[in-house]
């Protein structure tokens, strides 16, 4: 394959292709909803003080683009003065900013109400949402590494200023002369939606966990499944199944997250690796062993698993002695590592593909490292998966409004988490041998919170007030 001859971007040129990809790109998805059930203010204006939505929607947008307007030509005037440019050209960036906005709210109009989800008719929106993320951070990077090949120069010029007047002008057309408006306004905001917000805010510790009729499997269950189960581990095997829905689509982002991240390491691979120059030693191998592992921390799912069982199992039945039995918390700890390695499995396969092409690509192929790396990510898993584990059965902090009570769990949840992000500073000086020793010391911890468990979480496992 040609290699491509790609110089950077510096300075001046550097700024505005930022300016261009994180406008464009990314921040522009915020501004997919016309109709937002979380703007306290529209369903105020709307259904407290019985605004027309045809109206309150033209003189909103029409007051936020001329407020935006002034803001922006000001502030990217005096940028682009200050950098011996024309002060003009902020002006016709920050009029395509305004057109491009207003326009993709206008376009996503008719979405409301598409989705699988009829209770929630902006559910396709914020899948949009997600993918226009996704999308606009590959395709970011993307325009980054092509470095002087892309110019942003074109979107500040009067033909850039001209069309994206033209866009706010039809798009704003469009939106009075939207038949459907007052619908779509009416069945998204109601009075339900505006309790629910409130409640919400009033009951934050809850976002995380809340499901909905959809997140629960109703379908009859074969008896096969649990033919070997009886007690706690009955309870909590088809509680996990009936419930798995909503921990499946959290497992979902996560790998749609690696999946991106996966796409912009084969760009890099495509473009730039004849580029780097990397040592294929055991030093540099270990420092990428020592890599690979510590990223588990962010991508596998812990403390939200943790909470998901308690406040929908586990927070009605701790108030009986039996749920707190020694025999019962094994085999609840037991059940639910089981089904955590089962949910976080599909990630670990990602990762060791993630890695696994680096590592094909930068180092010479041997046996006992791939073993090696396999298992650095089977322990980061088991590590990830167990710790949270063990400090809810040891600690449980939790009251019946998932709020922490627990200073210990506060104090060694936020060490694993800053311990974490300090390791990345740690790879200079990893060798071999102190990483071995390390993943030692990790089974070794395994082991004795397990041993914490058995002994101390009759005691420790009960429902805080």
């Amino acid at each position: 394959m040609k290699q491509l001859n790609i110089l950077p971007q510096e300075g001046f040129t550097l700024t505005l292709t930022l300016m261009v990809i994180t406008s464009l790109l990314i921040v522009i998805n915020f501004y997919i909803k016309l109709i937002e059930p979380n703007d306290m203010q529209q369903t105020h204006m709307i259904r407290l003080f019985r605004i027309e939505p045809s109206r309150y929607f033209q003189s909103a947008e029409l007051l936020e683009a001329s407020s935006e307007l002034f803001f922006r030509s000001l502030s990217f005037g005096i940028f682009f003065h200050l950098n011996h440019f024309a002060f003009w050209h902020g002006l016709t960036f920050a009029l395509f900013l305004a057109g491009s906005r207003l326009g993709i709210k206008v376009l996503c109009l008719p979405l409301y109400g598409r989705g699988k989800d009829q209770e929630n008719p902006e559910s396709l929106l914020n899948i949009l949402f997600y993918l226009g993320i996704g999308i606009g951070v590959f395709l970011s990077l993307f325009f980054l590494l092509l470095g002087k090949q892309f110019s942003p120069y074109p979107f500040f010029s009067w033909y850039t200023g001209i069309a994206g007047l033209i866009i706010w002008l039809v798009s704003y057309y469009r939106l009075k002369t939207y038949s459907k408006l007052n619908h779509l306004t009416y069945l998204t905001l109601t009075h339900e939606t505006m309790k629910e917000k409130i409640a919400k805010i009033d009951n934050i510790e809850l976002l995380g966990i809340e499901m909905k009729d959809r997140d629960i499997n109703v379908s009859e269950l074969s008896p096969l499944l649990f033919e070997n189960l009886s007690g706690i581990s009955y309870l909590n095997a088809i509680f996990l199944k009936r419930m798995s829905r909503y921990l499946q689509r959290k497992i979902l982002v996560r790998l749609a997250i690696l999946s991106v991240l996966f796409g912009i390491e084969l760009l890099f691979l495509l473009f730039f690796k004849e580029k780097i120059n990397i040592p294929m030693n055991e030093h540099s191998f270990s420092k990428f062993l020592f890599l690979s592992a510590v990223p588990g921390y962010l991508i596998y799912i812990g403390e939200s698993y943790s909470k998901f069982c308690f406040y929908h199992l586990d927070r009605p039945l701790l108030r009986y002695n039996f749920y707190r039995e020694r025999e019962n918390i094994l085999a609840t700890l037991k059940i639910r590592f089981l089904y955590s390695i089962k949910l976080n499995f599909p990630i670990f396969v990602a990762l060791n593909i993630c890695f696994g092409t680096y590592y094909f690509n930068f180092f010479t192929p041997k046996i006992d490292q791939i073993i090696i790396l396999v298992i650095t990510q089977a322990i980061s898993m088991i590590l990830f998966s167990f710790y949270f584990l063990y400090l809810y059965f040891l600690l449980q902090p939790f009251t019946e409004g998932l709020k922490s009570k627990s200073a210990m769990y506060n104090i060694l949840t936020f060490i694993i988490y800053y311990m974490g992000y300090q390791l990345f500073t740690f790879t200079k000086s990893i060798t071999m041998p102190i990483l071995l020793v390390s993943l030692g010391i990790i089974v070794v911890i395994l082991i004795i919170g397990y041993l914490a468990v058995v002994v101390f979480a009759p005691k420790t496992f009960r429902l805080k007030s």
